[in-house]
């Protein structure tokens, strides 16, 4: 039997001497384990349906639980992405996020269109790298049921300012001000609250911003999952 998926490669790995076992997120099936065979050859014709970042469609022969890639009409091959490691880190954590948030078998259009539309984003340099990742870390950490709401101080509504202490409320997703503090909060860095109302806003952050809500966003899909990006340090690294 063949399946035909659309789908993006988020990992591949070596596999004997010119094989790939490739995980790619599809829109039909959500996350979906595939093996695809003699790519590693100079010849091989398929070789570009087994690059990281590859969206394409997909022709799947399936065998019981097993599935081979026997066939691949490349939609885009975001090849950009390689070529500047800030991109290329920010496509890596988005890829990494989905496999560890992405359910196999289970189809999520929300959140197959949003991952293709930030990795094209990255691809074709329409934004800053880290807002698009931010972006994106925000609304799929919503799709997930995890949303933060940081319009201000959920109880009293005070936006947030340099200058004053910042709280949130891990259990709800909330931001809270100095005086409406209360028992179960956590003090964050006021940068990062400030960051999280105006990444909200649409407003336009720096850089060390920016590297705040990354660094937040990852402790944050720890307290909900128990999972973190390990991507993020090594894109947090570069100058």
């Amino acid at each position: 039997m063949e399946n035909k998926v659309n789908a993006i490669v988020v990992r591949c790995v070596d596999y004997k001497d010119n094989d790939k076992m490739l995980t790619l997120y599809s829109l039909e099936k959500g996350l979906i384990g595939a093996g695809i065979k003699g790519v590693k050859k100079a010849t091989a014709k398929l070789a570009f349906a087994a690059q990281p970042f590859c969206f394409a469609e997909y022709v799947l022969s399936v065998n019981g639980d097993r599935n081979t890639v026997v066939g691949a009409t490349e939609i885009e091959s975001f090849y950009k992405l390689r070529l500047n490691l800030h991109t290329y880190y920010c496509a890596s954590t988005i890829c990494e996020f989905v496999l560890k948030c992405a359910q196999e078998n289970f189809a999520d259009e929300k959140l197959f269109v949003l991952t293709v539309n930030a990795i094209k984003q990255l691809n074709f340099g329409e934004k800053n790298a880290k807002r698009i990742l931010c972006e994106f870390l925000f609304k799929a950490l919503e799709l997930l049921g995890y949303g933060i709401d940081c319009r201000g101080c959920a109880v009293c509504g005070k936006s947030c300012k340099e200058g004053e202490l910042s709280f949130f409320d891990f259990e709800k997703g909330l931001l809270i001000c100095e005086k409406c503090e209360y028992s179960g909060v956590t003090r964050i860095l006021t940068q990062t609250a400030v960051g999280l109302e105006s990444l909200q806003n649409g407003a336009q952050l720096n850089d060390e911003s920016y590297n705040y809500l990354l660094k937040f966003f990852n402790y944050y899909l720890e307290q909900k999952t128990g999972e973190t990006l390990k991507c993020l340090p090594q894109l947090l690294s570069l100058q």
